[in-house]
């Protein structure tokens, strides 16, 4: 069994209502693509907690060398985008609709075929819930 301990914590009042924002936003957004939402204002903190500790762990793990970007590589840059829809249970449809991309482009930036501009790409990343940059893109080998 996992020893846990109890931590209280001072929020401002403005923290509280952005945290029961987000809460309503996310039930609205989950009820929109048939999936259940109900965390508590505990469970939610808790969870963003958890992730944030998995970013900076992932961060400060993450050591860079001249290989890591390979700046003059001729592999080709490709996305998971598809893959994080998925898992926020989202289709084509409703990402061109919620980012406003046209369904042709959003097609090829899908298929890999182009990658997003930047504009695009914050409109797919917010979209898909901002997640971490360096497991939505790679480089292909083949």
């Amino acid at each position: 069994m996992v020893e846990k301990i109890i931590f209280e914590i001072e929020l401002e009042k403005e923290t509280v209502h952005e945290i029961e924002d987000l809460i309503k936003y996310f039930k609205i957004r989950k009820l929109l693509t048939n999936k259940d939402f109900s965390q508590s204002h505990e469970e939610f903190i808790k969870s963003g907690l958890y992730a944030h500790i998995e970013r900076l762990k992932r961060f400060h793990s993450f050591t860079i060398s001249k290989d890591t970007y390979k700046l003059k590589s001729s592999s080709k840059l490709k996305n998971k985008i598809k893959q994080f829809m998925v898992e926020e249970g989202l289709k084509q449809k409703d990402l061109s609709e919620l980012t406003e991309i046209d369904p042709g482009a959003l097609s090829n930036i899908l298929s890999n075929r182009n990658q997003p501009s930047m504009d695009y790409f914050l409109r797919i990343w917010v979209a898909l819930g901002c997640p971490p940059i360096e497991e939505l893109f790679y480089r292909d080998t083949d």
